[in-house]
């Protein structure tokens, strides 16, 4: 599966990724946008939200929070967007799921009957790297990714009629 991301939802993963380097606690989002044929254009990023648990090792979204957030932005779009992955960050140097990573994968993918994509976005003192997954209930595949709106096909890009 190829990911493309528009520069919108790029820059607020690292945006986020950076206000998290000084406490190192985990943080993430929710993905939103559309899944057709074998590409997945990501158009939205939710943040975790402000009552998110966080700490070294995990985090939690603040449900209320990003449920609000991402009904408004889907909510934007001539064709209304869809939850298509997750994301968080890994301070640690490891850009593999954990097992509990993992179980929350296979819980997006239960709860919304498709695929999803999950990234996991490495820190370390010199850098940050994003890298995607295509998961599925029984594995995850290393996705390509691709930045920048003029990737996404126009009418995924469309807002809703104005007032």
């Amino acid at each position: 599966m190829e990911v493309i991301f528009s520069d919108r939802a790029y820059s607020s993963i690292y945006l986020e990724t950076m206000q998290r380097m000084n406490d190192k606690k985990e943080t993430g989002g929710v993905l939103l946008g559309h899944i057709d044929d074998e590409k997945c254009y990501i158009l939205e990023n939710v943040l975790p939200g402000h009552l998110a648990k966080r700490t070294i090792g995990s985090f939690e979204y603040d449900v209320k929070f990003v449920d609000y957030v991402a009904t408004h932005l889907a909510n934007l779009y001539f064709i209304k967007l869809d939850v298509v992955g997750i994301w968080h960050t890994h301070f640690d140097s490891i850009d593999i799921f954990s097992e509990p990573d993992r179980s929350i994968n296979r819980k997006f993918v239960e709860q919304y009957g498709h695929n999803i994509v999950s990234g996991i976005v490495l820190v370390d003192e010199e850098q940050i790297n994003l890298t995607m997954y295509d998961v599925c209930l029984k594995n995850e595949k290393l996705a390509n990714i691709k930045i920048g709106i003029n990737y996404i096909p126009e009418h995924y890009r469309k807002y809703c009629k104005r007032m």
